[in-house]
């Protein structure tokens, strides 16, 4: 009877830190998707706007703006072709809230300082235009 208790309380607690890794490297590869998006996206020339990328940060929502808070610089994104890039990764990450995975990613916290960064900041009127608009929509997404 001890023996099968002490065996059933063992299989619970690896059953629980076994789920515990499984969220914890969910949680690693939505990072890392939303990295190798940003990576692709700020590389690529800004004529290409590919329905993958789209469906890879619909999916993603704040995640991606993370994901350019970690990677570019604020000289970034007062570089008139970095700017139309990072706002059309925001695009993306927010044009479907519903499709977005996770309810953390679903909250656009980033997103939305990033959008009011270049609302002010972009370096050209049209990009600041877009970011007060991309920034409304957000806003009454949620």
């Amino acid at each position: 009877m001890k023996v099968t208790f002490a065996v059933i309380t063992l299989l619970i607690a690896s059953t629980v830190a076994a789920t515990a890794v499984i969220a914890q490297s969910a949680n690693c590869v939505r990072c890392s998707d939303a990295e190798t998006l940003v990576t692709t996206v700020m590389a690529a020339p800004t004529v290409f706007d590919l329905s993958f990328h789209e469906h890879r940060g619909r999916i993603l929502g704040d995640r991606v703006a993370i994901a350019i808070a970690n990677q570019l610089r604020l000289s970034d994104l007062r570089d008139p072709e970095k700017a139309k890039r990072v706002l059309l990764l925001l695009r993306y990450a927010f044009s479907e809230p519903e499709f977005i995975q996770t309810k953390e990613d679903k909250k656009p916290g980033v997103t939305l300082m990033l959008l009011d960064l270049l609302a002010e900041e972009a370096p050209d009127a049209g990009a600041r235009q877009t970011a007060r608009e991309l920034a409304s929509k957000v806003r009454a997404s949620r």
